[in-house]
């Protein structure tokens, strides 16, 4: 099985309302954007861009129905389902005309590894830690704390500078509960470092060296749109259909980046990457 995408059985007679077209003036979508779609009495999948982006009532494994079905991480592909005990199970869909099934994967996602002496692998060593990112707003807390902020150890010197998308590795990892990075990334709360998380790093040695230089980050996240835009059209990523929501076809550089998605024409590091230094105009 292709760990990278949904087994999707297209039905013959379907024809998706919408659609990607391209015209002299570009690449356009016309009609909805997003639909649902009924597959016998109890299953329904959800659309957006193309891609199968949801399912509501999928036949579990265990012969039970599942509500609450979720994209897994879009490194990996594939599907999670959610356990009563507020952890995630991760698999594959099958979609045809009758029914969707939910299939477990036999390879779960496993905990990150870190280098000795890093500030994730100080992190995954402290029981205090553990306990305390069980707590989910204190995780988003976390996560927070980890971008565009520096930390450097007291006694070693070394130093931690992450990207977002790290943090928000770090955070799902360190919880140990199926979760994906986007489950905590683009919170909002970027570079946000709230007293609880200050104090519990200083506590294991580590201390905050300020922010990110915000100069350059206008210009870097420009010149991602612009490499993409030179690239060759092609087919739209399955992991887009987690964004798919913000296409617009509009002049501003995160348009022109949702249109470089679309059409294939970005990858996965320089999206985040790209979210990581534009900043979003104020209204």
């Amino acid at each position: 099985m292709n760990a990278l995408n949904p087994i999707l059985v297209s039905p013959s007679d379907f024809v998706p309302p919408g659609r990607l077209v391209y015209g002299k003036d570009g690449p356009k979508w016309e009609g909805p954007i997003s639909w649902s779609r009924n597959h016998g009495p109890e299953a329904r999948t959800t659309w957006l861009a193309g891609k199968v982006s949801g399912v509501v009532g999928a036949l579990l494994p265990d012969g039970t129905r599942g509500q609450i079905i979720k994209q897994g991480d879009p490194e990996r592909g594939g599907w999670r389902r959610a356990n009563e005990d507020g952890s995630w199970t991760h698999g594959l869909i099958e979609v045809t005309d009758g029914d969707v099934r939910f299939l477990d994967d036999r390879d779960p996602p496993r905990p990150l590894r870190w280098q000795q002496g890093s500030l994730p692998a100080e992190l995954a060593r402290s029981k205090d830690v553990i306990e305390a990112v069980a707590d989910r707003d204190f995780a988003e807390d976390l996560y927070g704390g980890l971008c565009s902020i520096g930390w450097r150890h007291d006694a070693s010197g070394k130093e931690y500078w992450g990207t977002w998308q790290r943090a928000a590795k770090i955070v799902a990892s360190l919880r140990g509960r199926g979760e994906c990075y986007t489950d905590f990334f683009l919170m909002g709360n970027e570079g946000v470092l709230v007293e609880k998380v200050d104090d519990l790093l200083y506590g294991l040695g580590w201390s905050n060296i300020g922010g990110v230089d915000p100069a350059s980050r206008a210009k870097r996240a420009m010149m991602i749109v612009e490499t993409c835009e030179a690239r060759p059209m092609g087919e739209t990523p399955e992991w887009y259909r987690m964004w798919a929501n913000g296409l617009s076809f509009g002049t501003s550089p995160d348009n022109r980046l949702h249109v470089c998605a679309l059409t294939g024409r970005v990858t996965l590091e320089e999206w985040d990457l790209f979210w990581e230094l534009f900043e979003v105009p104020s209204e």
